[in-house]
């Protein structure tokens, strides 16, 4: 038995009822059906199959999310559907859910393979409150899987969706160039120092931020030069007292 099946052993009840018939239902079930973008069954937002484990899960993921609504008075899943057991139904439980899966479709109707399993509920826990227009969110967005296809090294897609929800660089941004990006930024220079334009061999060479990653400046080839040490401490230390 998996876990959520123990707890359901232990927490039987009015509520746990009413939660399967919308979380656990075999055939044409509620909540994997509200997952759907525009019905089509490929394009769902949770990666959850119809199986009874899965199905199980699926409610698992549900308490996982609600419960992070409100940490200090759920500790854990059980904390929930103790406190919840003999309610006369999951309402409060499966419009969690339907809010949830409604904000995401609102928020990106673009819908992207990228979206499929992520944890929406914790994002809409986060975020849910913030006035973002989707036309902005899809244009950085767009902007990003962009900049990914050509050149991906510099960046973490599975933080994109997070990021322009947040506005937090650390979720998408490797601060280090990549050893690729820095070998094209060598041959593209020359094999030269970009500053002082001396020959240098690659490895004599430190990867240095055109525009500093402290001011916006991103982890991709066009913001990568390549300095000798001497150049690199000189820009750093100019870059340090501005």
């Amino acid at each position: 038995m998996t876990d959520q099946e123990l707890l359901n052993a232990n927490y039987t009840g009015t509520w746990l009822t009413d939660a399967k018939i919308f979380f656990s239902k075999k055939n044409n079930n509620p909540a994997i059906n509200c997952a759907f973008c525009d019905n089509d069954q490929k394009k769902t937002l949770i990666s959850l199959s119809g199986d009874d484990a899965n199905r199980q899960a699926l409610l698992e993921l549900a308490l996982k999310w609600i419960i992070d609504t409100d940490n200090e008075q759920y500790y854990g899943i059980k904390d929930y559907m103790a406190k919840h057991r003999h309610d006369k139904d999951a309402k409060e439980l499966c419009d969690y859910f339907k809010n949830v899966m409604n904000w995401v479709k609102k928020a990106f109707p673009n819908y992207r393979k990228e979206m499929k399993g992520l944890e929406w509920g914790i994002l809409f826990n986060k975020y849910g409150t913030r006035k973002k227009k989707p036309e902005e969110l899809e244009k950085e967005l767009k902007r990003l899987f962009d900049i990914y296809d050509v050149d991906p090294d510099g960046l973490k897609k599975a933080g994109f969706y997070e990021y322009v929800l947040s506005g937090d660089r650390t979720l998408i941004w490797h601060r280090v160039f990549s050893d690729k990006q820095q070998n094209q930024a060598y041959k593209e220079q020359g094999e030269k120092c970009a500053i002082c334009k001396k020959k240098f061999k690659k490895e004599e060479l430190e990867a240095h931020h055109k525009i500093a990653f402290a001011d916006g400046g991103e982890t991709v080839i066009g913001n990568c030069q390549m300095l000798c040490k001497d150049c690199h401490a000189d820009i750093t230390a100019k870059q340090n007292q501005s």
